[in-house]
Parts: C-alpha cells; structure tokens; sequence
C-alpha cells in the first residue's frame, strides 16, 4: 500500500478538470464536521490538502460553502433525491448513515458509512453507492485503503495502455514513466 504522500502525486498525474480548488482549512474542517456530527477521516483531509487535483474527482472541503461541488452541498442534494419504495410510498435513496464524499454527478458515489466503524484502525468504512443500489459492492476498511484503490486504478491505466508491440502507447509512457519514478517501481 502507498503513502498519501505518493497517492497525491500520483493523482495530480492523473486527474481530469478540476472543479473546485479551495483547499480544506481548520474553519472549514470543524464545520462540516460539526454539520454532519461526526469527525471526517484525517486521511481524506490530508490528502484534499496534498492533492492540487483534488477537486476533480472529490467534493470541496473548503470555506467555498455555496459551490455545487462543497461536501455539505452535494450531500443535501442527495438527502433530497426520493425514489419509490414499495407501493406508493417514497422514501430518501441515500441510506442515512452514507456520507457522500465525492462529486456523485453519474450518481456513483463514494461514501463514508458512519453506521461502519472499524475499530482496528478507528475510522469508518468506505462504500461505493448508487441510488437503486440494493448492496454495497465496494466496502475499504479504511480511507486510505480506499484511496489506494482509487488511483491505482486510473494510475494503471497509463501503466498498463500497451499496443500491440508490447510498448506503452505514446500518451501515456510520459505518464507512466512519472508514475513508475513516484512510486518508485
């Protein structure tokens, strides 16, 4: 498993648009975790902190409280979306205890699930969910498990973008040669 330090490297290498820049401050950090009443892994806000891209994938954990793209925002919008349970009756789609930590805008979301604590490594779990979504697929014990999955996912893609030569394909090989010093691999 690689350090925060190496994941955020890795991601900045890897990252898309970004769409909010506000970095996390004390202020800001003891605001959402008041407003949500429970404290936000340190390793999500480390990394929001070491990461310049953090924002292209993750909800904003700055002071930006009115931008679309703020934890707390993106959260009410999710704690507002209903669907049909059985019969007439509707029902919220996101389960209460789901923290939803990234931009969730394809509805796919990465969330903290505060009914899941791991008292190994005292920090709650990590679940990937979507509104209809009957289980979870994905559970990590632990943010920064779940972080490593995160990146090295899209990490390997510029690792692992080979022609039929056996090379790595152009875009990529200045990429991977990055990822391949960072991670020293």
């Amino acid at each position: 498993m690689y350090s925060l330090e190496k994941l955020a490297k890795v991601n900045d290498m890897v990252s898309g648009y970004v769409c909010h820049e506000e970095k996390p401050t004390l202020d800001s950090i003891n605001r959402i975790n008041e407003h949500f009443g429970f404290s936000l892994p340190q390793g999500l806000t480390d990394f929001a902190i070491l990461s310049a891209n953090f924002g292209s994938f993750f909800a904003s954990l700055g002071e930006d409280y009115y931008n679309h793209y703020h934890i707390i925002r993106v959260n009410r919008i999710f704690r507002r979306l209903r669907r049909r349970a059985h019969g007439d009756k509707w029902r919220a789609a996101k389960p209460k205890p789901y923290i939803v930590i990234n931009h969730g805008h394809d509805r796919c979301c990465d969330c903290i699930d505060t009914s899941d604590w791991n008292e190994a490594i005292q920090e709650y779990r990590i679940v990937f969910w979507y509104p209809g979504a009957k289980e979870v697929e994905y559970r990590y014990d632990s943010f920064l498990h779940y972080i490593n999955h995160h990146v090295m996912a899209r990490a390997n893609y510029h690792l692992n973008n080979i022609n039929n030569s056996g090379n790595i394909r152009t875009p990529s090989r200045e990429i991977a040669e990055r990822i391949k010093r960072v991670l020293e691999l």
